[in-house]
């Protein structure tokens, strides 16, 4: 009878079996098709005994007529598999907290003052680049020079115009006019016309006052005919009582150019118009226009330009 002789495939490890004439010839692994080469398997030295706690159970499937197959498990991974379990099956120790780091002993007192604790120095800052403002515009006009009246920087007339007619007005009426005839200013009253130094009781402390100048020159014929009108504003306080004074005291009370709403403009024609045979805007239609309209604002209006 012939000898059978236990092999292991190479590639997956299962126990083969072959008879003795198949000696030097490969076989084909029944399990994974590789060609595995029979041959004596080396003389095994006797292992010692395993304990009773390290059995291990094997399953052995036949593969054909004259194989056979022995699938063993890996006694390591069966080993690791038991501690596992060992582990899971034991009561749980619990974990004993860890021990708190001992309070720290404050310096005992030497009798001498304790040096003040030391302050970091703030770290440098890049120096703050400085914005240079824009400097304050300042009205320049051939007429004038800043008004230093409640710190408004504005060039106000210096002098009145012997060709020009002025108007001092609020929203309801012509309040005082001057023209260069000698007789300075002149308080319009209810019925008459008051020097404005005899007026001064009739004259408000504050509001809105606006100062006007209607220029004039002499056309070809000779005639007197308007050319430009400037409308300003007076501050609001005390502005009338440089009326008393000379003609020209009025003019630091100038607070800016100004333009008219439909009103002032109406209060203002109609004083031009009054006490006048003709009509003298009849020759400056830009200046009448100008007046008559609600949606022109300016506080200028030349006839030339």
């Amino acid at each position: 009878m012939d000898e059978i002789i236990r092999l292991t495939c190479p590639e997956c490890k299962s126990k083969l079996r072959a008879k003795e004439k198949a000696l030097g010839k490969k076989l084909k692994c029944p399990k994974c098709g590789t060609a595995v080469l029979v041959e004596r398997p080396p003389v095994e030295k006797p292992e010692p005994e395993a304990d009773a706690d390290n059995i291990f159970l094997a399953t052995t499937a036949t593969f054909g007529d004259d194989a056979g197959d022995t699938r063993v498990i890996n006694p390591e991974q069966m080993e690791a598999d038991a501690r596992q379990v060992a582990q899971a099956e034991a009561p749980s120790k619990p974990q004993e907290p860890e021990p708190l780091p001992p309070p720290k002993k404050k310096p005992e007192p030497t009798g001498e003052p304790a040096p003040p604790p030391k302050r970091k120095a703030p770290a440098p800052q890049p120096p703050k680049e400085k914005k240079e403002e824009p400097p304050k515009e300042t009205s320049k006009t051939k007429k004038g020079e800043p008004s230093k009246e409640e710190g408004v920087h504005f060039a106000h007339p210096l002098h009145l115009r012997h060709s020009a007619h002025y108007y001092i007005f609020n929203d309801q009426k012509i309040l005082a006019t001057w023209k260069n005839n000698g007789r300075g200013w002149l308080w319009q009253a209810a019925d008459t016309e008051l020097p404005a130094a005899k007026a001064r009781e009739e004259m408000p402390n504050s509001g809105n006052f606006f100062f006007a100048e209607l220029d004039f020159e002499k056309n070809d014929a000779g005639k007197e005919t308007p050319v430009a009108l400037t409308v300003y504003k007076l501050i609001h306080d005390y502005a009338l009582r440089a009326l008393g004074g000379s003609p020209e005291d009025i003019l630091p009370k100038i607070q800016g150019h100004s333009g008219l709403v439909t009103r002032l403009k109406a209060v203002l024609l109609k004083g031009i118009r009054a006490k006048t045979l003709e009509d003298p805007l009849a020759d400056a239609p830009k200046i009448y226009d100008f007046l008559r309209s609600s949606d022109f604002h300016t506080w200028e209006v030349r006839e030339g330009d």
